[in-house]
């Protein structure tokens, strides 16, 4: 929070503090106003959320009122990637065969949504909502390794795991 500047003609009055954030008067829970230190204090249970705080100094007889402004972004740092719950299947398909399965299921540690991405995806495979198809033909007898990379969202920064 910017400190105001106080010039030794008004180092000696009284100053009076108005704090609002997003336009009211009223400080959201998490957030205290230190009368002493003349600071914010912001604790974890803060919501998350961008809060535009503007703090009045007036001295008290009315002759003068400087004001700051700030924005303050609060939410939850990215404390790591997604994983999948359990270990991936080797998949064995022979041609003209079809099989699905389901993905295992997976966790982000932050709660973020994630996305499932591929790296050499063969044409013959498919993904849609959380299940793999594979269905190959004669020419694509061969070996393939699918790179599979979850991916969290997270405006403070994506992480991402890779397998």
């Amino acid at each position: 929070m910017p400190l105001f500047t106080i010039n030794k003609s008004c180092a000696n009055l009284l100053w009076t503090y108005q704090l609002f954030i997003n336009g009211a008067n009223i400080l959201p829970s998490g957030i205290t106003w230190n009368n002493v230190s003349k600071n914010l204090v912001i604790t974890k249970s803060t919501p998350v959320g961008i809060y535009k705080v503007k703090v009045k100094g007036s001295i008290n007889d009315g002759t003068f009122a400087e004001t700051s402004e700030v924005t303050l972004d609060i939410g939850y740092p990215n404390t790591g990637p997604p994983t999948f719950d359990s270990s991936l299947p080797m998949v064995f398909v022979k041609i003209s065969d079809e099989l699905s399965f389901d993905l295992p299921t997976y966790t982000d540690p932050d709660l973020d949504s994630v996305t499932v991405n591929f790296d050499k995806k063969p044409t013959f495979a498919t993904y849609s909502g959380g299940k793999m198809t594979f269905k190959p033909k004669k020419p694509d007898l061969a070996m393939y390794f699918i790179t599979i990379i979850l991916e969290d969202v997270n405006k403070r920064g994506s992480k991402s795991t890779t397998y």
